[in-house]
């Protein structure tokens, strides 16, 4: 039986729930847009536009390639033989095939819509599959395209006061047409350029899509939305600015604006999102808010 508790605070309360999570915590404690507190019969007690908007995340599309040589994670999942040894390995030394990540090479590049800074990130996974926990028979490889840098945006809401009640999560990912083609820029670098057939490639042939798709602006659109996927990364739902602008949500010291004795440390404060994996970025966050407690303790 679910049982409820009360928890005061007697310094500050810190909110460490995520881009989603902090956003609909404020919203249900009447820190948020009027219209959505009042729909929800929530009674305001700060009203902020922003609380919530600016979502952004990073999203991506993959290629996969058969390989000529039976090298990759594929190998092993059809073979129980394999799967066997493979095990023992990593039991008796910690070492072999099963101690390989999600991502074994990467990097970043620029499409043609920037030049300034990477906007694009490659990963390299040893395995393919057409769905999640399921892979080819042949042998094969992946390779994901993330668009860094989106301009599109979203928004977290709460659909009611009750904190058990799902959320409405609006990512509007590729809603921008700069999103878009800078993914097809990405993919096609990959199958025309980054992997060139020699003598000592083991990288065979395109799998997904086929090469009329690659070839085709609107069939690899239209790929691109339909295969596409999140890696996780949300950020920015609660964004901070300067300690005198009149929008956002968290100022520098991580402090909500207006109110006292609240922070909000974690991805939601991100006013931009990084150019990469947000793990580093968040624990960033995490070790500046404690500085800033730890500081004003002292005062």
């Amino acid at each position: 039986m679910m049982r409820r508790h009360k928890i005061f605070c007697t310094k500050e309360v810190i909110v460490c729930a995520g881009a989603i999570g902090t956003p609909l915590i404020l919203q249900r404690s009447g820190i948020g847009p009027d219209d959505l507190l009042s729909k929800n019969q929530i009674k305001t007690i700060l009203s902020n536009k922003d609380v919530g908007s600016n979502l952004q995340d990073h999203y991506q599309a993959r290629l996969v390639y058969k390989t000529s040589k039976n090298n990759s994670m594929n190998g092993i999942y059809n073979s129980n033989y394999r799967k066997v040894m493979s095990g023992l390995k990593y039991f008796l030394t910690k070492k072999g095939d099963l101690t390989i990540g999600a991502g074994v090479a990467g990097m970043f590049f620029s499409s043609e819509n920037n030049k300034e800074y990477p906007d694009l990130q490659l990963h390299l996974i040893p395995f393919s599959a057409e769905s999640p926990g399921k892979l080819h028979k042949t042998p094969g490889m992946t390779c994901s395209i993330t668009q860094l840098r989106p301009d599109s945006r979203g928004k977290v809401s709460i659909r009611s006061r009750d904190p058990y009640m799902k959320p409405q999560i609006v990512f509007n990912y590729l809603n921008s047409e700069r999103d878009l083609t800078s993914i097809m820029y990405g993919l096609r670098f990959l199958a025309d350029k980054f992997f060139l057939k020699n003598s000592t490639s083991t990288v065979d042939e395109l799998m997904i899509p086929n090469r009329d798709v690659i070839n085709d602006n609107d069939k690899l659109a239209e790929y691109i939305k339909k295969f596409g996927t999140t890696i996780f990364h949300p950020t920015s739902t609660c964004m901070m600015t300067s300690f005198d602008s009149d929008y956002g949500v968290v100022d520098p010291d991580l402090k909500v604006k207006r109110l006292e004795n609240i922070r909000v440390a974690d991805a939601s404060v991100i006013p931009n999102i990084i150019s990469g994996n947000t793990n580093a970025a968040c624990m960033m966050i995490g070790e500046t808010a404690a500085d800033l407690i730890l500081s004003d303790l002292k005062a």
